[in-house]
């Protein structure tokens, strides 16, 4: 009979350590290194990442800061374990201390099943238990780690289980790279037609790139009939509120939906049903959160700023956000890039000692483009197809994700 064996990490992988605990400085035109922040769920973003010299990335290679294929990554710092996937294709970066590598001994496990075992709640509520320090920002001590041990199956038992569990892994990392390929056709689309002002004409030609006709506003040449106004213009901004945490009754499982940033900061889907919990009618009434219709545009507005997503059904939210429900004839999809993309200045106006936030005052004095109606429309109208197809393979991946997880349940003990 084939037994599991209790196994410590630093014995069935041959490397356990973690990036560069230096930050080289940042440069213009160089190599990609990756903290935490950079994490996808299945790769490295490299869009996002830093760029440190030809020589400094070098020198962190020697010191083993470059993962291999194989290797399983894991967020070590912040949400720990948030993230974990597998080195699946020669990377082309180094990494910061916020990432941990494991490099398993080929001969005694398979890189996926550590990986799943990885994702088990019972292991990361263990590892939260005993191997975490640190209070404003948690990371996981790896010299700690690496004496965890956990149940290691024979070789051919340890394929047996990946090969039940991967291929439904596979298919929700082919669902999240078309997500990604739908947001960014629909992102590159949103600045033709509203940075670029390329969008179609009444002869269906690019705005722009055929003469049409501008005006200057404060400064900015804008298509004719376009206008550049306050934010309040696009739709009413909403604050929310939080009811009292000693009163049961004003909470439950099933009720008002009411998202907090931490519930997008669990998420990385563009479109959100409800959060971690839900409020009741009484809580609603006892509080100053406010019943938001569907498409209303989710922005969290401290701790952090910059969270966005689209509600999909009625939502509240508690004091952390302002939301924006769009004007009739105003899609949710062009608050949503607009907010995106003037991001970096949201992040600026925001103020406070402990924590930064940007108020409702300031929300609504955000200068924005206020495109002619028809414009709108048309852009409303070419994007809604994409978004509903993201929507969809979003919903698809939430089911596939449990129905995962709890394989992973059942079949690593």
């Amino acid at each position: 009979m084939l037994t599991a064996s209790k196994d410590k990490l630093q014995d069935i992988c041959t490397l356990i350590t973690d990036g560069s605990h230096y930050s080289p400085p940042t440069v213009a035109n160089g190599k990609p290194i990756a903290s935490v922040k950079d994490m996808l769920d299945y790769d490295i973003d490299l869009e996002s990442c830093r760029k440190i010299s030809d020589e400094e990335y070098d020198s962190l290679v020697k010191n083993n800061c470059k993962p291999q294929i194989n290797d399983v990554l894991i967020a070590k710092d912040g949400s720990f374990l948030k993230k974990i996937f597998i080195v699946e294709e020669e990377p082309q970066y180094v990494v910061l201390s916020s990432i941990g590598i494991f490099r398993p001994n080929m001969d005694l496990v398979n890189p996926y099943y550590l990986m799943y075992y990885f994702h088990l709640d019972s292991f990361r509520r263990y590892v939260s238990k005993g191997f975490v320090s640190g209070t404003a920002l948690k990371r996981i001590v790896l010299d700690a780690f690496k004496r965890i041990e956990i149940n290691i199956p024979p070789l051919e038992v340890q394929n047996e289980i990946v090969n039940k569990i991967k291929p439904i892994d596979d298919k929700i990392k082919v669902n999240t790279e078309l997500i990604s390929k739908l947001e960014e056709y629909t992102q590159l689309l949103f600045y033709k037609w509203f940075v670029d002002f390329n969008f179609p004409d009444s002869n269906g030609q690019p705005y722009k790139e055929n003469s049409g006709e501008f005006i200057e506003i404060e400064g900015n040449n804008f298509p004719i009939n376009w206008g550049y106004e306050n934010l309040s213009s696009l739709g009413e901004i909403v604050s929310g509120g939080t009811p009292s945490k000693s009163n049961s009754d004003y909470f439950c499982e099933v009720g008002i939906p009411w998202i907090t940033p931490k519930d997008l900061s669990m998420t990385t889907n563009k479109f959100i049903i409800r959060g971690e919990r839900d409020i009741t009618e009484v809580g609603l009434k006892k509080s100053s959160a406010k019943l938001m219709p569907k498409g209303t545009v989710l922005m969290s507005s401290r701790a952090p700023i910059g969270y966005l997503a689209i509600s999909k059904n009625e939502v509240t939210t508690n004091q952390g956000f302002k939301s924006i429900v769009p004007k009739e004839g105003v899609g949710s999809e062009f608050i949503y890039f607009t907010l995106k993309r003037l991001m970096p200045k949201i992040e600026r106006m925001g103020s406070g000692s402990t924590f930064k936030e940007v108020s409702k005052e300031m929300m609504s004095k955000l200068k924005v483009i206020i495109p002619e109606k028809i414009v709108l429309q048309k852009f409303q109208k070419s994007v809604h197809p994409l978004s509903e197809k993201l929507k969809l393979l979003e919903e698809e991946n939430e089911k596939l994700i449990v129905m995962r997880d709890l394989l992973i349940k059942k079949l690593i003990k």
